[in-house]
Formats: structure tokens, sequence, C-alpha cells
């Protein structure tokens, strides 16, 4: 390819026998500069090429010394590299993404905590139980947001169910929604259906038609929602009081904070 100025060799083989004539410093220079240009359009880009491109220079100059604001910028880069990977259903690329946020270090808004909640969840997708539990248990067990701590709970209880342990899911899904505020006995009486249903029953009659009912915003109060979800099915298996009761809460939250997903299944049993 030719202009006024300069030449380029187009060919991928040619490109490649140059690139092998650089030493490492040198091959490590290029990737970090190339990670630069690639970076911004990646962000604007509408499909995933050049955001997995750009990620991949990033690793490949991850020995390069750089500034604190460029570590921090490609760790986000690589983060959002990792939720693209894992909503196409790549979960090893992914966690290929998320070890190189890691090796960036811990700087700025993307936590360690959030970069084990995606971890987590790809190695669920692979069906890494053990890797998934042990993961879990040290979100759970760490400093971080309700919304993490909610998912996190959640894929434990989907761990437990995983391995045909019906109780003990349920078990870890009620006492991380009793840590949430959400109290709820695990064997409730006909009369607390009875008072649960007539309470439902006011609200509705006065609430706004759940057509008209906003998106749910808050993205803690949707993870709590899949939770009871989550918690909802357990108890389905082994006490359909306690399966009622929960269906009642996921309408009450419903109506107070807009609908969501794990809305649509609490409808459904209501429409019965």
């Amino acid at each position: 390819m030719l202009t006024e100025k300069a030449y380029a060799f187009t060919h991928d083989r040619v490109q490649e026998a140059a690139f092998a004539l650089l030493d490492k410093g040198e091959k490590s220079h290029l990737h970090l500069t190339t990670a630069r240009l690639l970076a911004d359009a990646a962000r604007q880009a509408a499909g995933n090429e050049l955001l997995f491109r750009a990620v991949h220079h990033v690793t490949a100059a991850l020995d390069c010394s750089q500034p604190a604001p460029q570590r921090q910028m490609f760790r986000e880069l690589s983060l959002l590299a990792a939720r693209r990977a894992k909503r196409t259903g790549d979960y090893a690329s992914a966690l290929g993404y998320i070890q190189t946020a890691r090796a960036l270090g811990n700087a700025g808004a993307v936590s360690d905590f959030m970069l084990d909640i995606e971890e987590a969840g790809c190695e669920f997708a692979l069906g890494h139980l053990e890797r998934t539990r042990a993961l879990c248990d040290a979100i759970l067990g760490s400093p971080g947001g309700l919304t993490e701590k909610a998912l996190a709970a959640n894929l434990l209880a989907e761990v437990y169910l995983r391995q045909s342990d019906i109780r003990l899911a349920l078990e870890a899904a009620l006492c991380w929604l009793g840590v949430f505020g959400i109290q709820i006995s695990r064997y409730p009486e006909t009369a607390e259906c009875d008072e649960a249903w007539q309470a439902f029953c006011l609200r509705a009659r006065d609430a706004e038609p759940f057509s008209r009912l906003a998106l749910m915003e808050s993205e803690e109060t949707e993870a709590v929602m899949n939770l009871l979800y989550s918690a909802s099915i357990f108890a389905s298996f082994t006490c359909p009081r306690l399966h009622f009761l929960l269906l009642c809460r996921m309408m009450h939250l419903t109506l107070d904070h807009g609908i969501t997903g794990a809305s649509t299944t609490a409808m459904a049993w209501f429409g019965v």
C-alpha cells in the first residue's frame, strides 16, 4: 500500500515477520501504543471486536511501566471486555480478561470485589462449582456493597441446588435475605399466609395497575428480588406456604420499586 509519503505492507505474514525482528521491550511498547489508540474507539464501538483487540494488546503490554491513571483506564476496559464476553457465552475469554484486570492493580473504580463476582459467575457457568463456592464465600465474608453480596448469595444457593441439596440452597437464600432485612419464617402457618394475602390485596386495590408500574431502577433491590425468586423456587419443592410468603414479599417490592424480571414470576403465580 503506497501513499505520497510512506508505504506499508498489508499482508499478515510480512507484518508478523517485521514484528518478530523487534526485541521484547519494543514489542511491549508497540502493544501499549496500540492499546492506547484502540481504547477510546473500543468504548464507543457498537460491536465487541475493537474492545477485545484493545484488551489483547493491554494484556501483551502488562510488563510495561504505566502511569496509575492509564492502568485504571485499562482495568476498567478489561472489566468491560469480561462482561461483554460473558454476555456472549465466552466464559473462558471472560476469565482471561478478568485476570488482565487483576494484573493491572487494585485502583480506581474497579475493585477486586467486583472482579470476584464476575469471576464467580463465569466459573459457575463453566460448571466449576467448588471454585464458584470458594469465590462466593470470599465475597460474602469481605466488605462490599449490597448488590454484589446479594448476587454472591444467589450464586451460592444455585451451587447448592446444582449439588442436589435443595434444603441447603433454601437455607442459604433465607439466611442472606435475613441479612438484607427480609425476615421470613421457615415454616409459616396458614394464618400467616392468610394475613399476607389480605395485606397484599389491600395494597393492590389502591395501587396503580401493574401495566403502569415503572421498571425497577435500583440495582440493589433487583438483586434482592432475584434472591427472593431463587428462594421461592427452592421453597416450592419443600414448603408451599413459604413459597407463597416469598411471592407476597416479591409483589410488595414490585409495588414499591417497580417491575423487574423476577416480578413476572410472582405476577404469574398470583394470576393463577
